[in-house]
């Protein structure tokens, strides 16, 4: 009778650890030396050459409310740091207005999910914004240059609407705040979402899609190391991270 030996110590292994969750830790490893790594229960260990097609992705955490339209050849880690309260505010008859402005997905839910629409003119300040309005049914009759406010600015001015109303969160600050013929309503409030601190170290980038999500990273973290990519949706939120001495940003599509 012939012997088979099986060399186990030489097998390769992989072991997940907090699978799905935002501790998540992969180690590839050696059945040999699965000893002297220390890992907690639960774990999915696999052994054999099938780890040697494990093809790890760089980590990104998106720190907004919505990365599912974020297009990134990367793994998105969805860690919001803000939380959207919807608050019961009583507009004024929407006759009133000529025109409605949205500058964000909740400024748009809170508006269209409530309420018709008639002959107002509908501006958006860019593609994810427009194809929300779309998402209800309407259509986006005026898109600025650049998404940001100073273009949407520079486009109510030359329109020339009677009454703009723009629906905000109570954190909202910008130009359009300061046009006579603009009208600021806080429809929903941003909140700071407390989360566990993370071991940075683990991913590779961080997505700020708001002002707001800037100022509720610093309030858990010190600073920004140095190895992580920035990436930001509009310069207001580039511009967040200057203030604090980071300059360094790639901007995504709004």
């Amino acid at each position: 009778m012939t012997k088979v030996q099986i060399n186990l110590p030489d097998q390769l292994a992989q072991e997940a650890q907090n699978a799905g969750l935002l501790t998540e830790r992969t180690i590839v490893t050696s059945l040999g030396k699965l000893k002297s790594i220390s890992v907690e229960s639960p774990v999915i260990l696999i052994v054999g050459d099938v780890v040697k097609h494990y093809q790890p992705k760089e980590k990104i955490l998106f720190l907004g409310l919505d990365p599912w339209s974020c297009k990134m050849n990367r793994q998105l880690v969805h860690y919001p740091l803000i939380e959207i309260r919807e608050l019961k505010t009583k507009l004024p008859k929407l006759s009133r207005y000529d025109a409605i402005v949205f500058t964000s997905k909740n400024g748009v839910r809170s508006i269209l999910s409530k309420h018709t629409l008639k002959a107002h003119k509908i501006i958006a300040i860019g593609q994810h914004t427009k194809r929300t309005v779309e998402s209800y049914g309407y259509k986006v009759d005026h898109l600025p240059k650049r998404p940001d406010s100073e273009s949407l600015a520079e486009l109510i001015r030359a329109a020339k609407f009677k009454k703009v109303l723009y629906p905000v969160s109570q954190l909202s600050n910008n130009v359009l705040h300061r046009l006579k013929n603009v009208e600021a309503k806080v429809v929903y409030r941003t909140k700071f979402k407390q989360q566990p601190k993370l071991d940075l170290k683990n991913y590779s980038g961080l997505v700020f899609s708001s002002a707001s999500t800037v100022k509720a990273y610093f309030k858990i973290y010190q600073n920004i190391p140095g190895h992580l990519q920035l990436f930001v949706y509009g310069d207001h939120v580039a511009a967040e991270l200057k203030k604090k001495g980071y300059t360094n940003v790639q901007a995504l599509p709004l």
